[in-house]
């Protein structure tokens, strides 16, 4: 992620500026349009959606709560 905007709820389960999205609910993907749509797909049927990001070399997971 370039920027994490202040009050979405990626920026509120612990998204950081430069992290990189490697899964959403497991799933992989390699273009930020496959993690949208995981991310959308997701959202349709759960409040809480589980992500894998790349943070300095490690990989951090975060819960995202829907609004």
């Amino acid at each position: 992620m370039k920027q994490v905007l202040d009050g979405h709820p990626a920026k509120e389960a612990g998204m950081k500026d430069g992290d990189i999205i490697d899964s959403v609910e497991g799933k992989e993907g390699r273009t930020t349009e496959e993690f949208q749509s995981s991310l959308r797909e997701a959202t349709l049927t759960k409040n809480e959606v589980r992500i894998v990001v790349k943070r300095g070399g490690e990989k951090v997971e975060l819960l995202i709560k829907k609004k």
